[in-house]
């Protein structure tokens, strides 16, 4: 198995930062269009994220599926960093969850990337 737990509890903490994002709006600020489509498919991203995890930890199939499932989980990862820098340029979520959801997906992504040549070792 190439997921292990220690990355799937960093998923699902990194999930639940970006899944709080509608909890975070500026007050004065109301969403428009453009900042509610983000913040839905930011949250969709981060569950799609979770889900792919959770599967690549618990099903027993051959590494090149789950080696697959890593691949899939690092573009989902630069999705979530592409609605982030987003919303930041949009000016419509708190600063502060923005630079605390930035923390979180950067040091998610080192763990994936770490150990990504790891993973694609296992397979030849």
């Amino acid at each position: 198995m190439i997921v292990s737990e220690k990355l799937y509890k960093e998923t699902l903490s990194l999930c639940a930062i970006t899944e709080s994002v509608g909890f975070t709006q500026e007050p004065e600020r109301t969403p428009n269009a453009f900042t509610s489509e983000i913040t839905h498919q930011l949250i969709e991203d981060s569950i799609l994220l979770k889900n792919s995890m959770y599967s690549a930890l618990t099903d027993h199939a051959s590494l090149s599926k789950h080696y697959s499932m890593l691949r899939f989980a690092l573009v989902l990862a630069k999705n979530l960093q592409s609605y982030i820098r987003g919303l930041e340029r949009d000016h419509s979520v708190n600063r502060e969850y923005l630079k605390v959801s930035r923390r979180a997906l950067r040091l998610y992504r080192r763990l994936l990337l770490n150990n990504y040549n790891q993973w694609k070792v296992q397979l030849n």
